[in-house]
């Protein structure tokens, strides 16, 4: 079993790792592979405690010219590049000062002279320092410009380094990192984190669920799946990667022992400390509409909240106002004074309504004027005597004033909200089929409407398919493939045996003669080769040409016959050059007995003018088998294979019949023997 860290051994171990000047902020995360809070642009800083912008007297020298032009007055760097050419005084009198110190001529023309001392103060650029030797922890001696530069981040310079006047910055070793600028060291990665390169401003985080046995990791081969699990207390939770119980984070909270995460605090409710068993309810006057707050927001003027854990505040009603923010309750307007509408903010929105009168239908009676008022666009009065007129609810609107009633969204239109003046129209890929559409619908799979305010979707038409809802246009079919129908929300891949060349297809075409298609979704067929043939339409894969055909050429339809009274050694001929007429085979220098005695042997050739041993078979009284006979011929001995026959013991007739197979170009043989068997030998 893996060795854990105590989560309060773990926590001392990172405070010892992020001491120091690389130690992150209250709140702050540790950089990861990918994050954004990390800083690559390398700063300067001075050989002196102060750090401003500041330049060396090397560097000043450098911007000796009228169009690039430094100097140094009392200790300051100034660039009057800008000015040489404005200057009262004329172009000379700046360009000797280009690339100098120029304090003491300066002083000397205009010392305690406001006008110039201002106009010199708008050019500052920075401060000036000697060339440096040395430089502060984290910072390297830049040959170039003799000032010192803060270590990027990925790098470090420790103390005795810089004090040395090191020029160069080191890079962070695998497995350790910095993200500051002028690091003295680098940090080693934390447990469950790893470091796989140098000269690294992040780290990166094992898979979810692993971790490491140490800092310092440098490889993914160290993290590892921890086979042990801390029960937590509740406010804290077990994180696999330090293998230890870490607090809930402000916003959320942990109930119950043993759990692996925390939960985000509800709407209404929030905690805004660590370690949280529940989240408090947001207070009466205050209001939280979003999971894992940290914080309640106050109610605004003109709303409250009158009690806890609201997830939003209410509007002041009508003959009501608030006046400040946090409020519980909303305050009433003096008697027999009322307001406009809800919301209300100060005592001012409280008016005494002038006498009612009877509106007729279209239009209400402001009690704030006094007069009867056009119901707005947007709104009805479908009565006489209305104080106030009616939002047209979604589904309708209504675009002018003093309406009655309001109108349905027409086809291929909807109105989402209340209070419309006008319907908006569908848009390519949906449709409203229907009037008083609060929303419009997806084409279906299959479908597709190309123009605004559609009432119909269209269905795709044959060759092409929609495999989505809300297509604006189809798709046609991709070389391969077929549609055959209309409203097809898919293409058919072609089957073996047919292809589809070109996008668009309704129907597969069949590979012609003389080709094949082997595959689904193919883009053409494949000519047969020489010594192959398909003689029908669609053909899956090409015959081969028999024995005693040939074909010469590719794509062919047919086999062509050897002449006559020849043919081929092997099936699949390229050429009529493999056609030959068979030899005949026949047993040289064959004799057979007409008749045999009992028991008696005799010798039969067995090897045919192809050099062939022939196969036998025998029927009757007797029995064969080939065997080697040596002789004599010429006083060398010659071998020989023979069939040696012995003959039974009973009358009748012996049948032998000797076989050859087709050798090379011989033909195939055939010999039939018959032989008498008696006592006598006749």
């Amino acid at each position: 079993m893996k060795t854990l860290l105590k989560p309060a051994l773990y926590l001392a171990l990172v405070s010892v790792l992020f001491g120091s000047n690389i130690a992150p902020t209250a709140g702050s995360q540790l950089p990861t592979e990918g994050s954004s809070n990390v800083s690559s642009v390398s700063k300067e800083v001075i050989a002196s405690p102060a750090n401003t912008v500041t330049y060396t007297t090397a560097e000043v020298a450098t911007r000796n010219t009228r169009t690039n032009c430094w100097t140094i007055v009392s200790g300051s760097v100034y660039n009057l590049t800008s000015f040489i050419n404005s200057h009262p005084g004329g172009v000379s009198a700046i360009s000797q000062l280009c690339g100098k110190d120029g304090t003491a001529t300066f002083n000397g023309q205009h010392m305690g002279d406001s006008s110039p001392m201002s106009k010199l103060a708008s050019l500052e650029i920075g401060t000036h320092i000697a060339n440096a030797t040395s430089c502060n922890p984290g910072s390297y001696l830049e040959n170039s410009t003799k000032r010192c530069v803060l270590a990027p981040v990925g790098y470090f310079v420790s103390a005795s380094s810089a004090s040395a006047g090191q020029t160069f910055a080191n890079p962070c070793p695998l497995g350790s990192f910095s993200y500051n600028l002028g690091s003295t060291q680098c940090a080693l990665a934390p447990i469950g984190f790893y470091v796989d390169q140098t000269a690294q401003s992040s780290i990166k985080a094992c898979p979810e669920g692993q971790t490491t046995n140490e800092t310092g990791s440098d490889s993914i081969e160290a993290c590892y799946t921890p086979s042990v699990f801390i029960d937590c207390n509740p406010g804290s939770y077990f994180n696999y990667a330090s293998l230890g119980c870490v607090l809930a984070p402000a916003g959320s909270f942990v109930s119950s022992v043993g759990e692996r995460e925390a939960t985000p605090c509800s709407v209404g409710t929030y905690t805004n400390v660590e370690g949280s068993i529940e989240c408090e309810l947001a207070p009466p006057g205050f209001f939280i509409d979003q999971e894992g707050s940290t914080e309640a927001t106050p109610c605004s003027v003109g709303t409250y909240s009158p009690e806890s854990g609201a997830e939003n505040c209410i509007d002041a009603p009508i003959g009501f106002y608030v006046a400040e923010e946090q409020q519980t309750s909303a305050t009433a307007c003096p008697e027999g004074q009322v307001t406009d509408a809800p919301g209300a903010t100060t005592i001012q929105d409280c008016y005494t309504p002038e006498e009612f009168i009877e509106c007729d239908p279209g239009y209400f009676f402001s009690d704030r004027t006094g007069e009867c008022l056009p119901a707005p666009a947007g709104s009805f009065v479908d009565i006489a005597g209305a104080t106030t007129a009616t939002k047209c609810s979604a589904g309708t609107y209504s675009s002018v004033l003093a309406s009655l009633a309001c109108e349905l969204a027409p086809f291929g239109y909807f109105t989402a909200t209340e209070g419309s003046v006008e319907p908006t129209p569908c848009q390519p890929g949906s449709l409203s089929a229907d009037e008083g559409a609060i929303e419009c619908e997806l084409a279906p799979a299959g479908y597709y409407t190309s123009e605004i305010a559609s009432a119909n979707a269209l269905p795709c038409p044959q060759g092409f398919f929609s495999a989505n809802a809300g297509s604006s246009e189809c798709t046609p079919a991709p070389a391969g493939y077929s549609v055959p129908d209309e409203g097809s929300s898919q293409a058919l891949p072609c089957e073996p045996g047919r292809f589809a060349s070109e996008e668009g297809m309704v129907d597969c075409e069949q590979a012609p003669a003389g080709y094949f298609v082997s595959e689904e979704a193919a883009t053409e067929a494949t000519p047969c080769s020489k010594g192959f043939f398909a003689s029908n339409l669609g053909s899956v894969t090409c015959m081969q040409a028999p024995r005693g055909f040939y074909v010469s050429t590719v794509a062919a339809t047919k086999a062509t016959m050897c002449s006559s009274g020849k043919t081929t050694a092997t099936a699949g001929a390229t050429s009529s050059s493999a056609c030959y007429k068979p030899i005949t085979q026949v047993l040289t220098g064959f004799k057979a007995p007409k008749a045999l005695k009992f028991s008696a042997k005799t010798n039969l050739i067995a090897t045919t003018t192809a050099k062939a041993v022939t196969k036998f078979k025998t029927t009757g009284p007797c029995s064969a088998k080939i065997i080697t006979v040596t002789t004599k011929v010429k006083g060398k001995k010659v071998s020989s294979k023979v069939l040696s026959v012995t003959a039974g013991k009973t009358a009748g007739t012996c049948k032998i019949v000797q076989t050859s197979a087709e050798v090379g170009k011989y033909a195939a043989f055939t010999k039939t023997t018959s032989i008498k068997i008696s006592r006598t030998g006749k």
